[in-house]
């Protein structure tokens, strides 16, 4: 949504899902758009009545739109025709919601009913909406892993994703927003319903500014820049500016260490944010050493540009896209304190999440690093360690 530009009057509608958390985040992504990024246009059009006491007396054609949920698989949808009028002819409408919510005793199933009833809705009133989009902070591939998801219950990742995004596709949706998706078969299956698949990436390291407009510059055609540019665009790179506000006076002691194949490349990514090159990185090599447990057997010495033996005093970074139950993590920083002598292990991680309240016992992790995308994180409890970057984070990204 923020790459909207120079288009101030572009007409957009948020529609927050059934949940107080999906409410919040859209509160927070309307500020931004009225007040960073000054658009006129868009508008919050809510899922609740605002007065529920008074509202249930209205007639039906004048009564609030509501998105309700109710027993588990079933979602209602109860629309005043005085409320879907605000969808007429509106460039963009946004369907802001978080399906990950096991916590909240929700089957994801019944949120992804709702997510499609309300695409539906638009589809059938036949509103001239331009776009349709599902903002989801956690992307479609990670939407259970919970407890039922444990025991091998419930929407299994890989068998499921397609299901989901065709159920979207079928429902209207031609567009899905999200931050730092686990799965590249996201974005294939999508592409291929002809549904179009924004990722934003929360370890980007520069962010063209162009496609900010008022966000960091004075006047349209992007010209005199605002005298706060470069603290603006340090909020769009989120991990790189805490990696570099922590490293600013020892940036020689910070290595990045990848903890398998997925995050080599991140891992390179972090390095060149900091000193241009991919100085610093260990591709790190593990073993199973009994159930559940991990051990280091070495780095991968080809792809690898610093060695085991230098870590001795050091801080050592291990960026991630997401944390389930964080055991391997903690298994890798303990290993490398025990014997590699290391002083510092910090995890960056865009999502939480975690069912599992075990953090007190990783103790080897000396600071967490993640986005507010999972309301239900188990990290929740307060803890020095933890750094949950503000919701307002989540909101500017998406």
């Amino acid at each position: 949504m923020s790459e909207i530009r120079w288009h101030t009057g572009y007409q957009m509608v948020l529609v927050p899902g059934a949940h107080d958390v999906d409410k919040q985040l859209t509160k927070e992504i309307h500020y931004i758009l009225k007040n960073e990024f000054k658009m006129s246009g868009v508008n919050i059009v809510t899922t609740q009545r605002d007065n529920p006491k008074t509202d249930k007396y209205h007639r039906k054609e004048q009564q609030s739109h509501v998105l309700g949920q109710f027993p588990v698989g079933e979602a209602r949808h109860d629309s005043g025709k005085a409320t879907l009028s605000e969808f007429t002819n509106k460039e963009a409408v946004y369907f802001i919601t978080h399906p990950y919510n096991h916590s909240l005793n929700v089957d994801v199933e019944t949120t992804i009913a709702q997510i499609c009833l309300f695409g539906r809705t638009i589809i059938k009133g036949n509103y001239g909406v331009g776009q349709l989009s599902l903002v989801t902070p956690i992307g479609p591939y990670d939407l259970n892993h919970s407890f039922k998801r444990n025991r091998g219950e419930g929407l299994i990742e890989s068998e499921s994703l397609p299901w989901y995004l065709e159920r979207v596709g079928k429902s209207g949706f031609n567009e899905i927003i999200t931050i730092t998706s686990h799965s590249s078969k996201t974005e294939e299956i999508a592409k291929d319903l002809g549904i179009y698949f924004r990722d934003i990436d929360a370890f980007r390291f520069r962010v063209p500014s162009g496609q900010l407009g008022p966000f960091c510059y004075e006047q349209p055609g992007n010209k005199r820049r605002r005298n706060d540019f470069q603290e603006q665009i340090a909020k769009m790179i989120p991990f790189v500016t805490y990696l570099k506000s922590i490293s600013e006076q020892k940036r020689d002691n910070i290595y990045i260490a990848a903890t398998d194949e997925g995050s080599a490349d991140l891992a390179r990514k972090l390095a060149f944010s900091l000193w241009d090159d991919d100085r610093h990185v260990l591709l790190i090599e593990k073993e199973r050493a009994g159930a559940g447990k991990s051990k280091i057997i070495g780095v991968d010495t080809q792809r690898s540009t610093a060695s085991l033996d230098e870590l001795i005093d050091k801080t050592i970074i291990m960026p991630d896209d997401r944390r389930l139950s964080g055991g391997t993590t903690n298994d890798l920083a303990i290993d490398l304190k025990e014997n590699y002598r290391v002083a510092k292990v910090i995890a960056l991680i865009p999502h939480d999440m975690s069912y599992n309240a075990n953090f007190k016992d990783h103790t080897a992790i000396d600071e967490l690093v993640f986005l507010e995308t999972n309301p239900n994180s188990a990290l929740r409890g307060k803890n020095d360690r933890i750094i949950r970057l503000p919701i307002s984070t989540t909101a500017l990204l998406l």
